[in-house]
């Protein structure tokens, strides 16, 4: 995690490389895909890895320095705990409120970044005018077909 945080600052890694919500569920049914082939015990223990994973970057994030979050609290806190002064109220809730604007714009920038990644990857497929079909063969569990929607006008 902090060596990851440490690649975001100095550059190394770009915005392409960042991922939400959205790219959180495609990895997680990659790795659900790869998993069944081999056994359910394989899937059970590969998403529980991944529930873990998870868990653990959400709680490091949580804690660092960060307004709005459990970290910015906790730096308040070591503030008030240094200077012996507590910290006006109004001013905490500004800091917290900035922060937390803040933080819900880099929410929407990393969601607008998962969703158009999504769209990269689908326009490679067709011409971006497609419809998902699922079908459950006996011979196979889960087959998908694209159909391309001006074929059928």
């Amino acid at each position: 995690v902090f060596d990851s945080l440490k690649m975001m600052v100095s550059g190394q890694v770009g915005r392409e490389d960042v991922g939400g919500p959205v790219r959180i569920v495609g990895m997680m049914g990659d790795v659900y895909e790869e998993s069944a082939a081999i056994s359910a015990f394989a899937v059970f223990i590969n998403m529980l890895n991944m529930v873990i994973f998870l868990s653990a970057n959400l709680g490091v994030m949580n804690l660092l320095p960060i307004p709005a979050l459990d970290g910015g609290r906790l730096f308040l806190m070591l503030i008030e705990a240094v200077t012996r002064k507590r910290v006006p109220e109004k001013v905490e809730g500004f800091i917290h409120m900035t922060g937390f604007v803040l933080l819900m714009g880099l929410m929407v920038l990393i969601l607008f970044n998962d969703v158009s990644l999504l769209k990269r990857q689908l326009a490679t497929l067709s011409d971006f005018d497609f419809i998902f079909y699922f079908i459950t063969k006996p011979e196979n569990k889960e087959v998908i077909y694209f159909e391309n929607i001006s074929e059928n006008r």
